[in-house]
């Protein structure tokens, strides 16, 4: 068993996907660089899906790393739109 910050023990129940989908809500309310209302989550099988429109590359990033920085997260999808391409 490690005490390492952020790591579970190997048999650890991992978080039910509704425990994931607040907690990845709940990091990305506290990104001062994420506007948190224009973004929908989702989350199946410890995959977050982010989808939604936001201003710029740095907001997407942001959000993406936030949902990566989820304990249990397995993986991120990243279909956020950022406004400026949708002009294009």
């Amino acid at each position: 068993m490690s005490d390492g910050y952020g790591i579970s023990p190997a048999d650890a129940e991992p978080p039910d996907d509704e425990d994931l989908k607040e907690a990845v809500e709940e990091s990305i309310a506290f990104d001062p660089w994420v506007e948190a209302s224009r973004i929908n989550i989702n989350v199946e099988h410890g995959k977050v899906i982010l989808e939604g429109t936001v201003d710029s590359a740095i907001e997407k990033r942001s959000a993406a790393d936030d949902a990566w920085d989820t304990a249990g997260v397995t993986d991120v999808d990243n279909r956020l739109v950022i406004k400026s391409a949708m002009a294009k």
